[in-house]
């Protein structure tokens, strides 16, 4: 791990998980999900409850991931006309890749000759049959296997919609193996397509009621700037940055990045606190959409108010223009909406950035540009409220 865990109870969610996984097998089990937008923690809380699920005895977490360390390659979207067999391929691909510690494509090139010489016709026995055959290698006794999908909603996107829900099916709605349990786990940058589409692709004697909305593993929606600080940053005098930069933990990865190659002795002054925001712009021109959305979608966030939690808002979501984590899931009704309402809760540095980006700016866009990062950070250390013009972002 490249830094200590912060605000994350994760042994918590290695109960829930366990716990969900004795429930029988059944087209109406229920699965976890921790749903944010991009930045906001999902693959590094996945990744700390693969670790303590490891502790447990008889426990067997196996994980597969769809972003950006193990994205789809064209090899896998060309595999068969079949979406839902290319879907199972991927997601076998990348167990034996963990697995076996090997390369994707090369363990997708065995996968292929393999599977292709035996007739493979069946996506969901296919999973399944894997994860028997990963069980028979081990010499411990498995009581209990946790599938963790990180990014499920990117499979979607590139294979097509409703694919994921094979994933939900082999691992949920039969047991792999007799006497032990099983549940899945995923992460996903919306509710839409990954969330739904796992319960809206489910068999039909499922249709009535969506008894099995997923349970929610909240993910914090603002990291504690002390905890930062001494446990990550290991560097004193920089709570204000982290006050700032706490509400998306990849905004604080690339403040990181930037303070490990200033040197220890060197304090930080208005001159390399305005270089560390600069930094952290810039880093957000290769990883984000840095486009400003109308002030009226905005006002509900700046003024602290309420909305419907609509298609419009879940798009902002997903970019990290607001930075909430999803805690409650209903599904939509026939005009594929919901009456859910949202706090959003601005990143507002990512939307400074988006507002100079601009290459044609509005009045809004000029006047947001020019604003400070956030009174969170003004509040925080006396040092910046003096830095004036060269402490904006």
């Amino acid at each position: 791990m490249s830094h200590a865990v912060v605000s994350l109870n994760a042994t918590s969610w290695a109960r829930t998980a366990v716990g969900l996984a004795t429930k029988p097998p059944s087209c109406k089990k229920t699965f976890l999900a921790t749903l944010r937008g991009s930045g906001g923690g999902k693959t590094r809380a996945l990744e700390e409850l693969r670790w303590e699920l490891l502790n447990l005895a008889g426990v067997l977490p196996l994980a597969i991931a769809y972003n950006s360390h193990m994205s789809l390659i064209a090899a896998e979207l060309r595999i068969s006309t079949n979406d839902e067999l290319n879907f199972a391929m991927t997601v076998v691909a990348r167990l034996a890749a963990v697995f076996y510690g090997k390369p994707l494509d090369e363990i997708l090139d065995v996968l292929l000759r393999r599977a292709w010489s035996g007739g493979l016709k069946y996506p969901i026995q296919l999973i399944r049959a894997f994860i028997r055959h990963v069980v028979a290698k081990l010499d411990v006794e498995v009581k209990t296997i946790v599938i963790l999908a990180d990014e499920a909603a990117r499979a979607e996107e590139q294979i097509a919609l409703h694919v994921t829900s094979v994933l939900r099916q082999a691992i949920l709605d039969e047991s792999i193996l007799q006497d032990v349990d099983a549940t899945l786990v995923i992460s996903s940058l919306t509710l839409s397509p990954a969330v739904l589409d796992l319960v809206q692709g489910s068999v039909p004697c499922c249709l009535a009621g969506f008894p099995w909305i997923p349970h929610i593993l909240e993910l914090s929606e603002r990291l504690d700037e002390r905890e930062v600080v001494t446990s990550w940053w290991e560097r004193n005098g920089t709570e204000f940055a982290a006050a700032a930069l706490s509400e998306l933990p990849r905004l604080l990865e690339f403040a990181a990045g930037f303070l490990v190659k200033l040197p220890k002795n060197v304090a930080l002054n208005p001159s390399n606190v305005a270089e560390l925001f600069q930094h952290v712009r810039e880093e957000l021109r290769g990883r984000y959409t840095l486009k400003l959305p109308p002030a009226a979608d905005l006002f509900a966030a700046v003024f602290g108010e309420e909305t419907t939690r609509n298609a419009t808002v879940m798009t902002y979501i997903k970019r990290s223009i607001f930075v909430n984590t999803v805690r409650e899931v209903e599904m939509p009704g026939f005009d594929g909406t919901t009456d859910l309402q949202i706090k959003p809760i601005l990143s507002l540095l990512l939307i400074s950035a988006a507002a100079k980006a601009d290459t044609s700016p509005s009045s809004f866009a000029k006047w947001l540009s020019s604003r400070r990062t956030s009174s969170r950070r003004r509040e925080a250390s006396g040092v910046l409220c003096d830095v004036g013009g060269d402490d904006r972002i």
